[in-house]
C-alpha cells in the first residue's frame, strides 16, 4: 500500500526525507500511545525513537554537514502530498488505503479460521458545531441524523455528525473461537444510507476474493428492502443471520409459516427458543430450509425453571416469545 502511494505522488524537486511508510508508522505510534491525532504528535513519536529505528525509518539521515533530524515541516509536507495524491486518484483511494491497513493486521491463520462477520453502526458526533441553514458548516462532510437515546420518554434525537460502521470477525457456528478482529471500518454522513455503504463494502470484499460465510446483523439492517441488503449479499454468497422482530415481519408475523422464503434464516430465533430448537430453518445454498420445524412446542416448567414436556405445535408457538406463566399474587393480611 505504501509503495502504491509513493508511485502516485509527484517526484520532482528536492527528494522527501520522510516516506509514506515511515509516516504511517508515526501515525500508528501516536495513536497507540493515546496521543491526539495531530501531525505534531506524529513528529514527536518519530523523533522519540531509538537511534537504530530513526536511521531505518529515515528520521535521521546523513547530509554534507553531518546528520539531519526530521522536522515538523517535513512531516507536514509528506502528509499533504500524500493526501493530494489520493484526492486526485479515481475512486475511493482513502477507503482502499484503510482497508489495506486493517487487512494487514489480521494474521493469516486467523483469517483462514473463519469467514463469518458481524456488522453494526453507531452515531459519532462531529467535532464542529452545526450552523444555521444556508451557512456552510466547518465540517462540510457531516450532516444531521437520528440516534437512539436512553432518556425517559425519548427514543431518538437529532445529532450532527456521522454514522460509523465496523465489520468484525466472528467464529463459525461449528468452528473454534477466534479473536473478534476488525476487518473493515466505514464513516459516512447520516444523509447517506449506512446499509448501502456497508453492503457495497461487503460485496467488494467478495469480489476481491475474500470469502464471506455468514453476516450477523440486527434489525436495523434486516428491515431494509431486499434490493439494498439481502439481495446483494446473497448474490455474493453470504448467509444472513438477523433478528426476527415484528418490525421486519409485520404485525401478522405470528401467522406466517417458518418455512416461508421471506422469513429470515439461521439463528434468528436463538434468543427466544430453547437450545434444541435452534437447528431448524437453516438454509442451504439454494435458499431452501435444510430441516423442518419441530412438531411439538416445549412448555415452561415454573417449578424447575426449565423447558419440559411438549404441546401441540402452532405457527404462533414458533415465532412468538415464550412467556412464563404468571404466578398468583399473595394477598397480604
Amino acid at each position: 500500500m505504501a509503495q502504491a502511494a509513493e508511485a502516485a505522488m509527484p517526484t520532482g524537486g528536492r527528494p522527501r526525507q520522510l516516506c509514506v511508510r515511515s509516516l504511517l508508522v508515526g501515525i500508528l505510534l501516536a495513536l497507540g500511545d493515546d496521543r491526539p491525532a495531530q501531525l505534531v504528535r506524529v513528529h514527536e513519536a518519530l523523533v522519540g525513537l531509538g537511534p537504530s529505528d530513526q536511521a531505518r525509518l529515515g528520521v535521521v539521515v546523513a547530509v554534507k554537514n553531518g546528520r539531519h533530524l526530521l522536522t515538523y515541516r517535513q512531516v507536514e509536507r509528506t502528509f499533504n502530498t500524500w493526501i493530494k495524491a489520493m484526492d486526485a486518484t479515481a475512486g475511493d483511494a482513502l477507503g482502499v488505503c484503510l482497508d489495506a491497513i486493517l487487512e494487514a493486521t489480521i494474521p493469516a491463520e486467523v483469517a483462514a479460521a473463519s469467514a463469518s462477520v458481524a456488522v453494526d453502526w453507531t452515531d459519532l458526533a462531529s467535532w464542529a458545531r452545526p450552523r444555521p441553514e444556508g451557512e456552510s458548516p466547518a465540517d462540510a462532510d457531516a450532516s444531521w441524523g437520528h440516534r437512539n437515546v436512553n432518556t425517559p420518554g425519548t427514543k431518538t434525537e437529532l445529532f450532527f455528525g456521522y454514522y460509523a460502521q465496523v465489520l468484525t470477525m466472528v467464529p463459525e457456528e461449528t468452528g473454534p473461537p477466534i479473536a473478534n478482529l476488525i476487518r473493515r471500518v466505514t464513516l459516512s454522513a447520516p444523509n447517506i444510507d449506512p446499509v448501502g455503504v456497508i453492503t457495497g463494502l461487503i460485496t467488494a470484499m467478495a469480489g476481491a476474493g475474500v470469502r464471506i460465510a455468514d453476516v450477523l446483523a440486527d434489525a436495523g439492517y434486516a428491515s431494509r428492502v431486499a434490493s439494498k441488503w439481502a439481495g446483494p449479499l446473497r448474490a455474493a454468497g453470504a448467509g444472513l443471520v438477523v433478528d426476527r422482530t415484528q418490525r421486519i415481519e409485520g404485525p401478522r408475523a405470528a401467522s406466517k409459516e417458518p418455512s416461508s422464503p421471506t422469513v429470515s434464516t439461521a439463528t434468528s430465533t436463538a434468543r427466544r427458543c430453547p437450545k434444541g430448537w435452534r437447528s431448524w430453518g437453516r438454509r442451504g445454498g439454494d435458499g431452501v430450509p435444510t430441516s423442518s420445524p419441530p412438531m411439538t412446542a416445549p412448555v415452561w416448567n415454573s417449578a424447575s425453571t426449565s423447558w419440559a414436556g411438549s404441546a401441540p405445535m402452532t405457527p404462533r408457538a414458533i415465532t412468538a416469545s415464550p412467556v412464563r406463566p404468571r404466578r398468583e399474587s399473595c394477598a397480604v393480611r
